[in-house]
């Protein structure tokens, strides 16, 4: 009895084992993609300064499900290695190819064969939301951003302009410079083109669509749809109240003190949307329901 009690507790911890060494030969692999990522976190005008928090997000997801995976039986997948196989294939390419966003799209799709390769189908299942929220800390391509960024900009200009315009706080605009009635001028810079509280506010939108609220699955996915109009209308409400500071206090504080404030509201008034949209849709009676 105890001899076959310790060969399926060994058995439970072969592929744990094996699991930890796998994924440090994946660490080595993707070792030029981590220092690619890592250069684009800490780069001066980052788009991405929270990708270091992504692991460590995916390791509390993974905790969190550990009373529900030690219950789950092991059954180890073959197909995993179509997922291992295929991902690295890929991932190789990209390398050769100097494309370091191809190759760290890869990443989670090479984890999940891991999984599915050790531990089975019901462990891939419960740990799908671990290992997609890889994809948020894998900065996209810097001339896609640029573009993003630009459209952005001057889609906030428009806006801003058109509402402050209506209180008085601003006359029009020309490109990203918006004309005060004061005749001073705030020129929306790429920074302040909304897209890096996009890029944030679309993660964090996915946590807590997926981890924080409970409607079900289809109001889930339009509350994270929602996080991108909604991150969007935080930054044109920034730049409404920076033009109405531009006006009654001057341009000069609005683009100092106030800019670097604003910077932080932005992700306040969001957070308040978010919270108002989940609750619209969590109606009584409606919304509610299982994953």
């Amino acid at each position: 009895m105890d001899s076959s009690l310790a060969n399926e507790a060994s058995g439970r911890r072969a592929p744990w084992v094996f699991g930890i060494g796998l994924v440090a030969l994946l660490l080595a692999a993707y070792a030029e993609t981590f220092d690619w990522m890592f250069e684009r976190w800490t780069a001066p005008s980052t788009y991405y300064s929270h990708g270091f928090l992504i692991p460590l997000v995916c390791l509390w997801l993974v905790w969190k499900e550990r009373q529900k995976l030690s219950a789950l039986p092991l059954a180890p997948s073959r197909w995993g290695w179509a997922w291992i196989v295929s991902g690295l294939s890929i991932h190789l390419m990209s390398l050769f190819l100097r494309v370091h966003f191809t190759s760290g799209i890869t990443l989670p799709l090479v984890l999940f064969g891991a999984v599915l390769y050790l531990f089975g189908r019901a462990h891939a299942r419960q740990l799908r939301l671990a290992i997609v929220f890889i994809f948020f800390m894998i900065p996209l391509p810097m001339a896609l951003i640029e573009k993003m960024a630009f459209q952005l900009k001057m889609l906030a200009t428009d806006l801003s302009v058109s509402i402050a315009s209506t209180f008085g706080w601003a006359e029009s605009s020309q490109g990203s410079t918006i004309f005060l009635p004061s005749g001073e001028t705030l020129i929306v810079g790429d920074v302040c083109s909304g897209l890096r509280s996009l890029i944030a506010l679309i993660t964090l939108g996915f946590l807590f669509a997926t981890t924080i609220s409970r409607l079900s699955i289809f109001r889930r996915t339009l509350l994270f749809a929602l996080s991108m109009p909604i991150a969007i209308a935080s930054n044109v409400v920034r730049l409404v109240v920076l033009c109405g500071l531009g006006h009654w206090v001057g341009a000069e504080f609005a683009a100092g003190p106030a800019h670097y404030a604003a910077g932080f509201g932005i992700y306040v008034v969001a957070l308040g949307l978010m919270f108002a949209a989940e609750q619209a849709l969590s109606r009584p009676g409606r919304g509610k329901g299982a994953a």
